[in-house]
């Protein structure tokens, strides 16, 4: 009974995270970047970020030497070139897509909160057969 209000507890937890954190760092780049000022087009993407899309063209043109087309390769992390090759291309399809992954987190937490309700809660046969278990669990996966 403890193993399996743990693992229920444990899957919860991660079908509720998973969308939090998500919709979290869309939101903080839609809000302090702006997608629409990015040109993933034009720059190439890397493993670490080396040019600071917080640092504007002033700074970037008061620190470059001479003759210099820039102090550093301008690039990002790919998370811009990812976005905009799954179609997020202005800042509102990153808000869509951030309340979309709430909806979805509050889905999680709704769906968690009813696997510890006795009245939703399946009879000792159903746990004991692991596929009928693993099928449940799995259907929620799937929605990520």
């Amino acid at each position: 009974m403890i193993v399996s209000l743990t693992i229920s507890l444990f899957w919860c937890e991660e079908l509720i995270m998973n969308p939090l954190i998500s919709a979290a760092s869309v939101i903080a780049a839609g809000l302090a970047i702006g997608l629409a000022s990015i040109d993933p087009l034009h720059v190439r993407p890397i493993a670490h970020a080396i040019w600071d899309p917080h640092f504007g063209q002033s700074a970037v043109e008061a620190f470059t030497r001479g003759g210099a087309p820039g102090p550093v390769n301008i690039a990002y992390s790919g998370v811009y070139q990812w976005w905009y090759t799954i179609g997020l291309r202005t800042n509102e399809d990153l808000y869509t897509r951030a309340l979309f992954l709430l909806f979805l987190s509050a889905l999680s937490l709704i769906t968690g909160w009813l696997h510890l309700q006795p009245k939703w809660k399946p009879s000792v046969l159903w746990f004991k057969s692991a596929e009928s278990r693993l099928n449940h669990h799995l259907s929620g996966k799937k929605l990520y």
